[in-house]
Order: C-alpha cells, then structure tokens, then sequence
C-alpha cells in the first residue's frame, strides 16, 4: 500500500532539515580539521543526493534566468579546475577552509534544489533554522561558562562553538538572533514562538558577546534592519523611508569608522581591519596580472607572497600570509578571474530583485521573505570581511533559493526512481568512500602530528616519519600532509626525516613556500648550505 502523500513529504522535509543540522554542527575531534572539513563532506555528499533528486526530465530551461546563472557558475567552476596548476587543492581547498570548487557546485546544487521548494516547505525549513540556532547557541554558552564536554586546545579568546573560530561563532549567533527577532516581532507568532524568539535573541547576545566578535553585532544590525523597516513601512510610507535613512546613515558612520572616520571609529575600527587591506591589496595586484583566470582556485595563499606589497612586511614580517583574501568577490576574482567575481555578483543581484519582486506579489508571506533576506543579507555582509566557511555559507545558499523559487512550486509525492536519481546515488556513494581516505588521512595524521619523541633520536625520528608517511598514503596527492609532516619532525631536530618529508612536499606543490621552508632549514641544520641556497632561491 502506497504511503499518504502528506507522509512522504514530511519525510522529504525531515531530512532535508537533519542533513543542514549535519552541516552546521558536525564535529570530528579526531581529525586535524575537526571543524570544517568533516561539515564540507557531509555538505558535498548530500548535495549531490537532493541535486539530483530535483532534476526532471527537462532539467534545463534556457529562459530561466536562475538556472542560467547557476550553470553559468558551474560551468566556470568546472573551467577553473582544468586550467588550475594544482588540480587536488582547486577541488577540494586548503586544509582549515575546505572551501574548493567542489564545495561550490555543491552549493550551487543546493540553491538549484531549494529553489524548487513551495512555500509550506520553506517555511518548515526555515523553522528547522530556528531549532538548529538554539542548539548552536546552547553548545557556545556551554563553552562560555566552560561546561563543553570536549576540552579544546583554544588558541582564541572568544568561543569557537561547532566552527572553530570566534568569528564565524559570532556571525552564526547574529543569524540565530535575527530568527529570534523575526518570530518576537511577528504578529501571528503566538505567545510560545515569542518566548522562544525572545530566548534565542538572548542567547545570540551572550553568544556574540562571549565569541568577542565584534562583526558578529555588526551582522545582527544589518540582518534586523529590513525587517524593522518593513514593519515601519507598514505603519506608515514617511515612517519607512525614515527607517531607511535611518539604516543608511549607520551603515555609512559604520564604513566611516572602519578608515578611522566619524564617531564610530573605536567600535568600527580593530587592528585586525589592517590586516583585511593587507589581504585586499594583495587580491588587487593579482586580478591586475591575472583577470581571465585568476592565480588558480584556492591558490590564494601560495602567490600571497609574491604579491603583497611593502606596508604589509613592515607591519606583520616577511613569513606572514593568509590564504584567502577576507573579500568573496575578491577573492574570486582573484583565483578565478573577473568572470567568476561578476557572475557571483550577477547571481545577487539577480536575488535582490527576486526578493523584491515577492514583496510585491506575495502580500501574505512578505514577512516571512522580508525575515529570510534579513538572514541572507547578514550573510553576504559577513561575506565581505571574512571567508566562507560551509556551516554558515550553506544557509545563505538555501536561503538565497527560497527567495528565487517560484511561488507556483508544488512539492511532488512521487519518489520514483529516475537515471538522475541512480547517477546521483552512485555519485554521492563514491564521494563518501573518498572522504573516508580523507577523514582517515585527517586522523592519522592529528594522532602522528603531536607524537612526542626525544629530540635528535635517529630510530625514534625513523619511526615517528614512518608513521607520518603512512597517514599521507591515505591521501597521497594532498601536499598539506608532508609539509605537517616536516613540520611536525623538524621540531623534533630530526633533520634528514624532516628533509625527506619537505621534497616530498615540493614534488606535489612546488609553490608552497612552506615545504621550501622547512627544507632549506633543515639542510641548514645538516650543514648542507649550498643545498640550502638553492631551496631558499626556489621558494
């Protein structure tokens, strides 16, 4: 006997809710990267699952305009990868990022997929937001009054929650509050959602505060203020176009105050906004040299050196780089060409426009749209100073597809199998057995990194090379796991494993200034100079 139509789409919806639960919140302690990359896998996999489960028997239709820019993207992405110079890291990224071409299509997918969604299942979704917030934020205040279950080795001031960074706690917490301030200042939420808004705006606060994020209260404004407006609008036409004005006027004094200008300089402006122009400018020397296709995908942080200019070597020493540049535009521009940064730019706007367009046709949801672009547009600010990390990135993707569905979308009860489905489930499968090489490399290679052995022991250092080697051989073409490895012996003064490690290193990614490093420094050590010179000279 068939199931009721009812049932299977709430099925559809539970696990679309608990895989975007998964993405925000999945944590592997074990591995290296215990924050991002295991929520990237999850994100990938799925995916590629609810992708080809949205796709038709016309897939494609030429004159919509959201599924020729996003094929536009993909295809550029796809582009980007064949001409990239080290083809592993375009793909899958940096380690501690984990944002490379394949976590892009795979948002692309996820916005192609919601986009489909109608309206009951966008807005169940965007009350699975609210629930996934609270949790996020619980799991922060047990960090802030050090009841966390797990003891982090915290580097940070502020909390790191499920993202490993005191930023990215500190935006996820301004998109909880924003939630929380839409459902208290609904008019048909009832007493319960009101409290529950009101609990999660206030753990927001204490979350932003504790993360000791400023950017995080910055976000919140900006993702509160449509939603004021719209209810000032509503009140009155004068009263919201003084809301407005309002709202402009602090995002100027705010963008004053980042160039030292104006009154809100000491909450604007931090040290760390230095920083973000050192990267900036080094962004801009490279879409000079390079515009079509940039110095490669996530490729960032091995030409940063050879672009920055001189206040940033005077300011932070010649051995500091980053490897994005703090700017989504700038930095896909920058790694993939102007093309990249204009069809992003080009896919937002063409969102505004959609969200635009739904408050002028859709009078009985418009709050509900007005909170989601409130959420979204917290996202894109946030997206301007920092980098994309896939727990927050993902939510802006999903969003960005419920402002562009079509309001006509009618959620299908049919779960039929389809070639896309099968082509989809076989694909996801074999990504699931590559991440588990990756999670394995990731393990191996946090449990031999920290190995503690005596210094200047030839069998010790032996053994402990070996055991970095075989972590390696879980993902052999990732270059990041000799130069942890040279890393991690060179500390132990154990020179010629160190060296053995770094060439391996250099064979994969002769860029790297850093497996150059280690082993111009250990040949050093070894008293092998004219080797040295030459391997300081490569770099």
């Amino acid at each position: 006997m068939a199931k009721p139509k009812q049932l299977i789409i709430k099925n559809k919806y539970l696990a679309f809710s608990i895989y975007l639960g998964l993405v925000t919140f999945f944590l592997l302690p074990s591995a290296m990267d215990p924050f991002l990359m295991p929520k990237a896998a999850i994100l990938i996999i799925g995916s590629i699952w609810f992708f080809s489960s949205s796709i038709k028997h016309v897939w494609f239709n030429a004159k919509d305009p959201l599924q020729v820019l996003l094929s536009l993207l993909a295809i550029w992405f796809l582009l980007l990868l064949l001409v990239s110079d080290y083809k592993w890291i375009s793909l899958f990224g940096v380690n501690g990022r984990a944002t490379g071409i394949i976590f892009y299509l795979a948002l692309i997918g996820l916005m192609w997929h919601t986009s489909k969604f109608e309206l009951v299942k966008q807005k169940r979704i965007y009350s699975s937001f609210g629930i996934i917030g609270l949790l996020v934020l619980f799991y922060g205040l047990l960090q802030y009054l050090n009841l966390d279950p797990y003891k982090w080795n915290l580097v940070y001031k502020g909390i790191i929650g499920v993202f490993g960074n005191p930023n990215f706690m500190g935006a996820f917490s301004a998109l909880a509050g924003i939630y929380g301030f839409s459902l208290g200042l609904n008019r048909n939420s009832n007493a319960k959602l009101k409290l529950f808004g009101l609990l999660l705006v206030t753990l927001s606060l204490v979350n932003i505060y504790a993360s000791r994020a400023t950017q995080g209260f910055v976000s919140l404004a900006i993702g509160i203020a449509p939603i004021l407006v719209f209810l000032m609008f509503n009140k009155a036409r004068s009263l919201g176009y003084f809301g407005l004005g309002i709202s402009a006027t602090g995002l100027l004094l705010f963008l004053a105050g980042l160039f030292q200008l104006g009154p809100l300089t000491e909450i604007a402006y931090k040290q760390s906004v230095s920083y973000r122009g050192d990267f900036w400018r080094a962004a801009f020397n490279m879409i000079k040299e390079n515009p079509v296709f940039g110095v490669g995908f996530e490729r960032f942080g091995v030409n940063y050196r050879s672009y920055r200019d001189l206040p940033q070597v005077l300011r932070n020493g010649a051995d500091a780089y980053s490897d994005n540049a703090h700017n989504i535009y700038l930095q896909f521009a920058a790694t993939g060409g102007l093309m990249l940064a204009l069809l992003y730019l080009a896919l937002n706007v063409f969102i505004v426009i959609n969200f635009v367009n739904k408050l002028k046709t859709q009078s009985d949801n418009s709050y509900f749209y007005v909170a989601i672009f409130g959420i979204w547009l917290a996202i894109q600010a946030q997206s301007l100073i920092s980098v994309d990390t896939p727990g927050i990135a993902l939510w802006g993707w999903v969003f960005a597809g419920f402002l562009c569905a079509n309001p006509e979308n009618k959620d299908s009860a049919k779960s039929e199998i389809s070639p896309a489905k099968i082509v989809g489930a076989v694909t996801a499968m074999a990504f699931s057995v590559l991440s588990i090489f990756q999670f394995n490399a990731q393990t191996s290679m946090r449990n031999a990194f920290y190995l503690q052995i005596p210094k200047g022991n030839q069998e010790y250092a032996d053994a402990k090379a070996g055991i970095l080697q075989k972590a390696q051989n879980h993902e052999p073409w990732n270059a990041e796991w000799p130069i942890l490895s040279a890393n991690s012996l060179i500390q132990d003064e154990a020179y010629k494993q160190t060296i053995e490690a770094a060439k391996r290193a250099v064979k994969l990614d002769p860029k790297d200034y850093r497996g150059w490093y280690f082993l111009a420094t250990a040949q050093e050590k070894l008293s092998l100079f004219n080797d040295a010179i030459n391997s300081r000279e490569a770099a």
